[in-house]
């Protein structure tokens, strides 16, 4: 199951049997507030302080700022903050979108991991309101790839602003899976004889581009179907 945070009071009293230095209260309650409810992390602290020696308490939350920031990839945060992430860029918020990047970052999230997320929702939410999206994305993870950190934040910002500010669509997502959804619950579709590669039906086939502006009625479908997806 999933562990519940600790109380501020939990951890404190957590913190002053294991310290064994017999640091002040106000600076063991700054642990408490900085640790997330996570004891393991205030004793990861605890042990961290004691080993640095703060002369103060701004040198103090400098040490608690810089190491108490939880990014576990293999966790639920892991996937609670991608998920947070995408959902920013599909409500076009910009700058959630760009502070969930930054925690991605900061806790040293997989740059091709967040670039294929990019892609996705370039064509999942983006997709033909703005079909450059994709392109954008597909150039940011190739690049990125090329690049590598520290610079491979700016060009997964670049994208990140590009995708959120874009207009909305999901018609090609809500398209493909409608198809999939009758082909799933339908017997073997039959390609008609004048679509098929070979045979002497072949013969029937109308090439568009011998007409008006390369357009000509004839049936696309496979046999006996006639459906609307998009």
């Amino acid at each position: 199951g999933t562990l519940e945070k600790l109380s501020e009071k939990n951890i404190l009293e957590i913190l002053k049997r294991a310290d064994i230095s017999k640091r002040e209260d106000k600076w063991l309650e700054k642990i408490a507030i900085y640790c997330n409810g996570d004891a393991r992390i205030a004793l990861n602290l605890l042990e961290t302080i004691n080993k640095i020696q703060p002369d103060s308490e701004v040198e103090l939350i400098e040490i608690l700022n810089e190491n108490s920031r939880q990014y576990d990839k293999s966790s639920n945060r892991h996937y609670d903050v991608i998920s947070a992430f995408i959902k920013s860029i599909r409500g076009s918020d910009i700058n959630a979108a760009l502070l969930w990047l930054a925690i991605m970052l900061d806790g040293g999230e997989d740059i091709e991991f967040i670039a294929r997320r990019l892609i996705i929702i370039a064509s999942e939410d983006i997709g033909l309101a703005n079909s450059n999206a994709l392109q954008i994305a597909t150039n940011a993870h190739y690049a990125i790839k090329n690049i590598g950190m520290p610079e491979a934040r700016i060009i997964l910002s670049h994208a990140t602003i590009s995708l959120a500010q874009s207009p909305k669509s999901n018609k090609a997502y809500l398209a493909i899976d409608k198809a999939l959804d009758f082909v799933r619950n339908n017997p073997t579709l039959e390609v008609p004889d004048h679509l098929k590669s070979s045979g002497p039906g072949k013969r029937n086939y109308l090439y568009p581009h011998n007409y008006s502006d390369s357009k000509v009625k004839q049936n696309y479908f496979a046999k006996n179907v006639k459906k609307e997806f998009y």
